[in-house]
């Protein structure tokens, strides 16, 4: 009995772990944060442009080519393959209209400060400002870092909603405020639940077998003394 109980939890267990493994990619706290400050200022700046959604597809090939920079130690739109952004992009199977690319970096710097330092960098170049400003529809922000070392990259693509939408997940805005947990502590996942319960399974049915054995020892007990 018990070991059908644990072979059974078992399988829960690794197939909630391969749903995971197939989940689509969520944005960090710091790129949504890079990316709200992205839409204020396209919001504020008054052109008749839309508001960016986040494209799960595209958050993947930006923290790629952040942490190939990291990796590798160059600073360049073009990799060391000779891969562009078209190329990265297009190898990840996304279509697109338009496309643009902003990049950044800071050898140094508190993650706080890092979302308004890169967006203020950008605003204050020329040919990022209007990367920033152009017409637009889906971004993806993908950060990566070793100590205080930075690197961001911000896709902006133009593509058919639809395709894009199969391809991947369009973030709304309005759901981004939930997807990172204020509190960055211990998070109570459901396969910590199928492990207590494992455990509890386990405690019980020794229990259980311990309680049998002293019953049997008093019956024959029981017996030999009549």
């Amino acid at each position: 009995m018990i070991r059908s109980v644990v072979l059974s939890l078992f399988l829960i267990i690794s197939l909630s772990g391969n749903v995971a493994a197939q989940s689509e990619t969520i944005p960090t706290e710091l790129e949504i944060e890079i990316h709200e400050l992205i839409n204020d200022e396209r919001v504020q700046n008054g052109l008749n442009i839309p508001v960016l959604r986040l494209h799960s597809d595209l958050i993947d090939v930006a923290r790629a080519h952040s942490l190939d920079m990291l990796k590798n130690n160059f600073f360049e739109h073009t990799n060391l393959d000779g891969d562009t952004p078209s190329d990265r992009v297009e190898k990840a199977g996304i279509s697109y209209f338009e496309l643009r690319e902003n990049l950044y970096t800071h050898p140094e710097i508190a993650e706080r400060n890092l979302a308004r330092s890169a967006v203020d960098g950008w605003i204050s170049s020329q040919g990022h400002y209007i990367n920033m400003l152009s017409s637009t529809s889906f971004t993806g922000i993908g950060i990566a870092n070793q100590g205080f070392t930075y690197y961001v990259t911000q896709l902006f693509l133009t593509g058919d909603e639809s395709v894009l939408d199969d391809d991947g997940r369009i973030y709304e805005n309005s759901e981004l405020d939930i997807l990172v947990p204020e509190n960055k502590g211990f998070e109570w996942r459901t396969e910590y639940t199928i492990v207590l319960i494992l455990i509890l399974v386990v405690i019980v049915g020794r229990d259980a077998n311990r309680r049998n054995q002293e019953s049997f020892y008093r019956r024959r007990n029981t017996r030999s003394r009549r």
